[in-house]
Order: structure tokens, then C-alpha cells, then sequence
């Protein structure tokens, strides 16, 4: 993290969190104008709550549980015109992306880190 420009920061924060407004905002803008409620679901992680040691960054994490707190804010906001608002938090996938970097950080168990 140390080595990270704020520049850089940003646009990973915004990433996830400002996409996750905007869409949530545009779905909710509909919900409202057809008057009939409806269902949001955002996706936050597992790492709202956990660190996973050797991230790089740490923007991951703090957008994730920013969109978890978003989440719980709009869905006490929105709950009385009829409009839930939850979010999801899954673990780890093993994507091409996650299973190269676990490739590169041997001493990190994800094993470990789910659940």
C-alpha cells in the first residue's frame, strides 16, 4: 500500500463503490417511478470483514465493505416506498486472476481465508 499513488486509489475505489451508486441509484429511480417497489441486490465480499494478508492496496477491502455500509443505509432509506436492498458477500473464486496471485504469495493459505 505504501507504494501506491492516490491516483491509482481512487480509481480502484471508485470501481467498485461508485458503480455500485450509480446502479443502485438508476434501478432505484425506476423502482420509485413505476411504484411498485421491487428488489436490489449489491455485491459486496468476504473482504468487508476479512483481510486477507498480502493484498495489495487495500482498496479491495475498503470498497467492499463501503458498499456493504452503502447497502444497509439505502435499504433503511428505501424500505418504506417498498424497495429492499441487501448485498451479498461471497468468498473467494478462483479465477485465472485470484489463481495467479496465489501463485505469487506461496505463504498465503487461502484455504484459510474462506468461510
Amino acid at each position: 500500500m505504501a507504494e501506491q499513488t492516490l491516483e491509482d486509489w481512487q480509481r480502484l475505489l471508485d470501481f467498485s463503490l461508485r458503480s455500485c451508486f450509480l446502479c443502485t441509484r438508476v434501478i432505484g429511480q425506476s423502482m420509485f417511478a413505476a411504484g411498485q417497489g421491487g428488489r436490489i441486490i449489491n455485491i459486496a465480499s468476504v473482504s468487508a470483514w476479512k483481510v486477507l494478508p498480502g493484498m495489495g492496496g487495500r482498496h479491495y477491502e475498503a470498497a467492499k465493505a463501503a458498499v456493504l455500509q452503502f447497502t444497509r443505509a439505502t435499504a433503511a432509506d428505501w424500505a418504506s416506498r417498498g424497495v429492499m436492498v441487501n448485498a451479498i458477500c461471497p468468498g473467494i473464486f478462483m479465477t485465472e486472476a485470484n489463481e495467479r496471485w496465489a501463485d505469487s504469495k506461496p505463504a498465503v493459505n487461502l484455504s484459510q481465508q474462506q468461510g
